[in-house]
């Protein structure tokens, strides 16, 4: 399974990966903002998106709008993290474009279990 992982804190990306890594997935694609993130969403057809809530260049509505029109990528799952201060008006106005969300700080088991529900592993 190759997931692409986009947030603009190269530390969160990697802590992200090491969870990844862990619960036994190898194949990721990193981006550091929303351009770098459609682009690599092009060149390599992920899986699988886990994207922070804010990201550089692009809105986080903008980006997952592109992904949901578009007719190769509007099935690919995309799970959000996001901080517990977020508004909870705002993550409605979202979670119809999304599959689930994830809040910081979180665990690994947490991760997990998001994974699998959004791929319906359980």
């Amino acid at each position: 399974m190759k997931i692409l992982v986009i947030d603009q804190s190269y530390t969160m990306r990697q802590n992200i990966l090491t969870i990844l890594r862990n619960l036994g997935y190898n194949e990721f694609i990193e981006a550091s903002n929303g351009k770098d993130g459609f682009e690599k969403l092009v060149d390599h057809r992920p899986d699988l998106i886990i994207m922070d809530l804010n990201i550089p260049d692009v809105s986080l509505k903008d980006f997952i709008q592109a992904v949901r029109t578009s007719p190769e990528f509007h099935r690919i799952p995309i799970l959000v993290i996001t901080t517990r201060e977020l508004k909870r008006d705002l993550l409605r106005r979202l979670y119809s474009l999304i599959d689930t969300y994830l809040e910081k700080p979180f665990t690994p088991e947490m991760m997990r279990q998001k994974i699998h529900q959004i791929l319906n592993f359980g």
